[in-house]
């Protein structure tokens, strides 16, 4: 629900150029006010009830993981609690004092959904780690593998902009700058500037926690669980456009759609997640050093 009302309050900015610039913006009209207000109450109180009957059962769900096939289901239940901590953790910044939560907002606070999803993926999906694709590789994977992907990721890197990001954007008169890539840049230039604890952490949360969140979620929940309903392909392309609309970024969703169908790809190729989530670690992982050597 969150996703569709942060698009609808994007704000379109036309440019002297005669492009547009896309910004996020705040809800402007009395029908998005009332839906971010629905919104906020029923995850307030949907998180409330959802605790208290977690209680009351004795949080029966949760104690009988592994012990069926991951359905739609269990993914609910997963998505509920990175929510209700989420909700939790928001509650717990604000009692910090004005100081702290600054530094909170910009270096940690938007990583700690990523948190949840590694801790939730450990307590609710700790008997399907084969299915999800959490499986111990093969000998020549590791000899192998991480040279195929550095491989990939030079031709996507060499590749994607010129002949796909450039194009696309310039067809629909888009301004290449993307709000989430300049917050992420900003985030990893006020951690430089905090030292190397500061960068640690900002590579930490925007280049291993991250991608390991992320394919889990995507390409070992999404995509398998679709991929039995609809069938591999079909899980690999829908996961691909959930996987792109998640990042919130019009300008660079073409992009971003091509690197899900890259690490679906992986995904179902060699039918394990460390593929994909190697290839996740490395492609955050030089954005994250190429930003801060650029701005440094």
């Amino acid at each position: 629900m969150m996703i569709p009302l942060q698009f609808a309050t994007m704000d379109w900015v036309h440019t002297e150029k005669g492009t547009w610039m896309i910004l996020p913006g705040q809800p402007d009209t009395p029908f998005l006010l009332l839906m971010y207000f629905f919104y906020s109450v029923t995850s307030f109180f949907g998180g409330i009830l959802f605790l208290l009957l977690g209680f009351l059962t004795r949080f029966e769900r949760e104690r009988r993981a592994g012990q069926s096939a991951i359905s739609a289901m269990d993914i609910a239940y997963f998505t509920a609690w990175i929510e209700v901590s989420s909700l939790i953790s928001s509650v717990s910044v604000s009692l910090w004092p004005v100081s702290w939560q600054q530094h909170l907002n910009e270096l940690l606070f938007p990583y700690l959904p990523f948190v949840f999803m590694l801790m939730g993926t450990c307590l609710l999906f700790r008997g399907w780690y084969a299915e999800i694709g959490l499986t111990r590789p093969h000998p020549g994977f590791w000899r192998t593998m991480p040279l195929v992907l550095a491989g990939i990721y030079l031709l996507v890197f060499f590749v994607m902009d010129q002949w796909i990001t450039e194009p696309v954007a310039h067809f629909f008169s888009l301004e290449l700058s993307s709000w989430r890539e300049d917050s992420i840049s900003q985030g990893i230039h006020h951690a430089g500037q905090m030292g190397w604890y500061g960068l640690a952490l900002q590579w930490g949360m925007v280049g291993l926690i991250g991608p390991l969140a992320e394919e889990i979620f995507f390409r070992g929940l999404l995509q398998s669980c679709i991929g039995k309903a609809i069938g591999a392909w079909g899980g690999l392309f829908l996961s691909a456009g959930i996987f792109a609309l998640f990042h919130l970024d019009v300008t660079l969703f073409v992009p971003l759609f091509l690197l899900g169908l890259i690490l679906g790809g992986l995904r179902q190729w060699t039918g394990q997640l460390w593929a994909p989530i190697l290839f996740h670690i490395l492609n955050n992982t030089v954005s994250v050093m190429f930003d801060y050597f650029t701005h440094a």
